[in-house]
């Protein structure tokens, strides 16, 4: 052999191992690539499942494995439509070998038979030559994301009933709060006997008009109020005042109806505790309310207590009586808005069932909380919190 003939083998070898050396790194490459992607689509919560011309499973994912409850070994082979779970009603649903035809990709919403909703896509996978040689299949279970838009829909739909229902409430309130103060005032008028002298049947009779027509107007107001809650439109006027001359205040308007009964109200306020900042005549709303309930449902011959004391940068103020009590199935519907509880529903403790639930809202837009315990028998306490500094804090 030549010379020349040793080189031109010696060429030929290094061109041979050099295109074998490519095809190796290429090869290594590919197998990179496919590594790369199926930690991908395993690392996906989605199921994702790889099926050729005939919807035969090639390969397929680890949530999908699971999901069939299959190695991937026993699933190559296994037609779509046959598969575990839902991948056979999904072949009907999104008809997959209209995809070979098509060769347009589809998708949509499944609801299985358990109720889980799964939203499906079906891709075409095409060859070099752009022929559909298999379809990757991916669903995910989106059951908590439909109810999240569920409840959400359901809530904008409250929430819009619940603001009609204020406006309706607040424009029927004003419509009648203009002819109840005429008749107020008017038999009260009559009452005074401007108009002249009444006998006793016609007093007691003007008498009746003149405080159902308050009682009312209360209602009415109470309705305003807690629509104005409602729709965000309540405005609290900060001043401040002193606590212990505004709850003798309001004991003095409860004495008449405590005096009925001959209840007694104490009233405690700490000595470093003078002055509060907040709007007085919620306040007065507050604990007019508070009092009032504690009165109503106390014994005869009972007592009140009522004690305001500093708890950091707020007051504390609780309102005790050993009246009947509330039952404690019923003391969940304390604080919603025309709810009495059956305990307080008979007709010697009238009321609009609003109460409370004002008390509640008013607190809540100073920045505190009220909270309560009660036992059946042995009666009530009411307890609120409101900064001391008000707004300044």
């Amino acid at each position: 052999m030549s010379l020349e003939d040793n080189d031109e083998l010696y060429r030929l070898s290094r061109e041979i191992n050099g295109m074998l050396n490519e095809i190796y790194l290429a090869e290594q490459e590919l197998k990179a690539q496919a590594r790369e992607k199926k930690v991908l689509l395993d690392s996906l919560n989605e199921l994702a499942v790889f099926v050729d011309t005939e919807l035969k499973i090639i390969w397929a994912n680890k949530a999908a494995l699971e999901y069939m409850n299959m190695g991937l070994e026993k699933a190559i082979g296994v037609c779509l439509k046959v598969a575990p779970g839902i991948s056979g009603p999904l072949v009907e649903h999104l008809n997959l070998e209209e995809i070979f035809t098509t060769g347009e990709k589809k998708s949509g919403e499944y609801t299985a038979q358990d109720g889980r909703v799964w939203f499906a896509q079906a891709i075409p996978v095409p060859d070099e030559q752009g022929k559909i040689i298999g379809i990757l299949q991916t669903c995910r279970d989106v059951t908590e994301k439909k109810e999240a838009e569920r409840l959400l829909h359901e809530k904008q739909i409250a929430e819009i009933a619940n603001r009609t229902k204020s406006e309706f409430l607040a424009n029927m309130s004003h419509e009648l709060r203009t002819p109840l103060n005429s008749i107020i005032g008017f038999s009260d008028l009559l009452y005074e006997k401007v108009y002249g002298e009444l006998n006793e049947k016609q007093a007691r009779a003007v008498g009746n008009i003149s405080r159902s027509g308050k009682h009312l107007l209360n209602l009415i107001n109470d309705i305003l109020d807690l629509s104005k809650v409602e729709a965000g439109k309540m405005e609290l006027d900060y001043k401040e005042f002193e606590l212990a001359g505004k709850l003798n205040a309001i004991k003095s308007l409860l004495s008449p109806i405590a005096d009925r009964k001959n209840i007694e109200i104490d009233i405690e306020v700490d000595k470093g505790l003078t002055h509060i900042r907040a709007d007085e005549a919620r306040f007065v709303q507050i604990m007019y309310n508070l009092m009032d309930n504690a009165i109503k449902f106390s014994h005869e011959n009972g007592l009140v207590k009522v004690r305001a004391e500093r708890k950091g940068d707020l007051v504390e103020i609780t309102v005790k009586d050993k009246g009947i009590g509330i039952k404690e199935e019923d003391q969940c519907k304390l604080f919603k808005p025309f709810s009495q509880v059956d305990s307080f529903s008979s007709k010697t403790f009238q009321g609009t069932g609003l109460g409370l639930s004002l008390v509640k809202q008013i607190v809540n837009l100073h920045g505190g909380e009220v909270w309560f315990n009660s036992k059946i028998g042995e009666g009530s306490t009411f307890a609120f919190t409101v900064p001391i500094d008000g707004n300044n804090n």
